[in-house]
This record gives structure tokens, C-alpha cells and sequence, in this order.
């Protein structure tokens, strides 16, 4: 039974550890969308540890030919 024991605690190991890097499903993140003053690091550890991921969607309107129009034209 020795080698059993061994073999199971083989693979025991190998599932604890592949459980634990486990990540689930992994969406593409545009980096538009993260929080202006947030790093990478802190946005996918804040999604990883709550399952909620934060974005600005107001933050596209701050750049370019956009920066203070709103959507439609309206603001012409």
C-alpha cells in the first residue's frame, strides 16, 4: 500500500497547486477601462479577490477630440 500512498499524495499536491493558480476565466481587459491612478496589479487584485471588475467609462471622454463633448455631438 506504500505506493499508493505515495501516488496519492503525489497527486494531491499536483490538484492543491493547480487549484490554487487557478484564475477561472481570464476576459480581455482594456487598459482604457481601468480607474485613472490604478496599477494593473491593483485592478486584478481587486477583481480577484472580490470578482468585480472596476472601470471608468467616463475616462475616454478626458483624451483627444473628444475631451469635454458629449456623446451624439450635442455638446457643438
Amino acid at each position: 500500500m506504500k505506493p499508493y500512498s505515495y501516488l496519492y499524495d503525489v497527486v494531491h499536491h499536483k490538484l492543491s497547486k493547480a487549484i490554487a493558480n487557478n484564475y477561472g476565466k481570464i476576459p480581455r481587459v482594456d487598459l482604457a477601462r481601468i480607474p485613472k491612478g490604478w496599477s494593473i496589479d491593483k485592478w486584478l487584485y481587486f477583481a480577484k479577490v472580490n470578482n468585480l471588475a472596476v472601470e471608468d467609462s467616463f475616462k475616454e471622454g478626458n483624451v483627444g477630440a473628444a475631451k469635454g463633448k458629449i456623446v451624439g455631438g450635442f455638446g457643438q
